[in-house]
């Protein structure tokens, strides 16, 4: 990704051609998609620029303000830079990791009772990932990108 924020929105709703319409969802402007959409926006921040499996990647930090099936994937795919390894959004041509890589960070469910907090550790640091992710460059810290979201969201 060349800019290092972006607000996607654009609207999302079910894919229309038969042998999608069960395992896909398509942006509004897409000819496949159905008539009934629905508001998805994500924010965007790039973390980190680098290589992924020797080929160029970006590491992003995405935060959905809305919750549609398959929005970040979707979203991703919208701006032409699908999630390494989504075979579905890349039109069955990420073949490679044979998964992909989709991490969620932080989790928070509002509950009556409590509110459910969960942060994890980067899973790119870890010794499984070492060998296909290779940072190139650091735009932002994963603190100071959530601190910008949090900042967006206090406005």
């Amino acid at each position: 990704m060349s800019q290092n924020r972006l607000t996607v929105s654009e609207r999302i709703g079910r894919e229309t051609r038969e042998q999608f319409q069960f395992n896909r969802m398509a942006t509004e402007s897409s000819p496949h998609c159905a008539q009934e959409t629905r508001d998805a926006v994500t924010h965007i921040i790039v973390l980190e620029r680098g290589l992924c499996y020797d080929y160029p990647a970006t590491k992003i930090l995405l935060s959905p303000v809305t919750g549609r099936r398959h929005q970040l994937r979707l979203h991703c795919s919208y701006i032409g830079h699908t999630i390494v390894g989504d075979y579905t959004y890349s039109d069955r041509r990420d073949l490679l990791p044979y998964r992909m890589f989709l991490h969620a960070y932080k989790l928070v469910l509002p509950n009556v009772i409590e509110n459910l907090d969960v942060t994890t550790s980067d899973p790119f640091t870890c010794r499984d990932y070492r060998n296909s992710w290779v940072s190139c460059e650091t735009v932002t810290t994963i603190v100071d990108a959530q601190d910008f979201l949090n900042d967006m969201m206090m406005k």
